[in-house]
């Protein structure tokens, strides 16, 4: 483990636009030595030194939060998002803070060792600052990417059920079937979608997913016919007949088509 210097407990803050310039800034410069190919570790250190500190200029105190704590580790996101939930919800909740991103920002920054398992595997920016306010980039909304706020998000609504979008045992990747469910915001607005995903790939053993079910499509050579990759466009195409948003788990396991059945 990598060990900046931290407090051990910090309240709530946010980062100032600044700071949330200055870390994507950062991610962003490791991004550019795998866009180079550029393997150098010891480079990727020497550019986290440049990060905001917790408790710096960069970020400001929200007044009357609670406390975290900065010295844990977690099994995976599922935990991560289950302490943050236990700690952070009322305040959360209370004062609205939702779309708070110099919060969301600084809560990446004060877990980015464990979320990037000590900066040896760093995800692309929006992993870690939200792609809304300052850092919002041109392209389609990749909100739902974000390591914290939407492990959050998941766990706020779905409670143990949330785990089929977590890698199991990494903190630090974000799973196909994630990118998958959530990057698609008809899916994710779709209140029946969640109850069709957990009865269709949840392990009933583990409550993450069964093995596969992110698997690539190839149809020509009958493989991944049951793959969460299919539902997407396919969802789309039920669009154009039905009233989407309205059907059952039960409904959306009849309509889906071959593959993608509900047992």
């Amino acid at each position: 483990m990598i060990n900046y210097k931290k407090p051990k407990n910090i309240s709530l803050r946010e980062l100032t636009d600044d700071g949330l310039i200055k870390f994507f800034n950062v991610i962003d410069d490791i991004n550019e030595l795998k866009r180079k190919k550029i393997k150098n570790y010891e480079k990727v250190l020497d550019i986290v030194k440049d990060l905001p500190e917790v408790d710096d200029d960069y970020s400001r105190t929200l007044f009357n939060a609670p406390s975290i704590d900065l010295t844990l580790t977690f099994k995976d996101r599922y935990y991560f998002a289950e302490y943050l939930h236990k700690n952070i919800h009322n305040f959360i909740k209370e004062k609205n803070q939702f779309r708070n991103w110099g919060l969301w920002g600084w809560l990446a920054l004060s877990y980015i060792e464990i979320l990037t398992d000590n900066f040896k595997n760093v995800l692309e920016k929006y992993q870690y600052l939200p792609d809304a306010g300052i850092n919002r980039g041109s392209g389609v909304p990749l909100l739902y990417r974000h390591s914290v706020r939407e492990s959050y998000l998941l766990y706020d609504n779905y409670k143990e059920e949330s785990k089929i979008y977590f890698s199991r045992n990494s903190m630090s990747k974000m799973t196909e079937f994630q990118e998958q469910t959530r990057g698609y915001s008809k899916i994710r607005r779709h209140k029946s979608m969640h109850a069709y995903l957990v009865k269709k790939y949840r392990d009933p053993n583990t409550g993450y997913l069964i093995k596969g079910a992110s698997s690539k499509v190839e149809i020509e050579k009958n493989l991944g016919r049951s793959s969460v990759r299919r539902i997407g466009p396919l969802y789309d195409c039920l669009s154009v007949s039905y009233a989407s948003p309205l059907l059952t788990a039960p409904q959306l396991g009849e309509l889906l088509g071959k593959g993608l059945e509900l047992d």
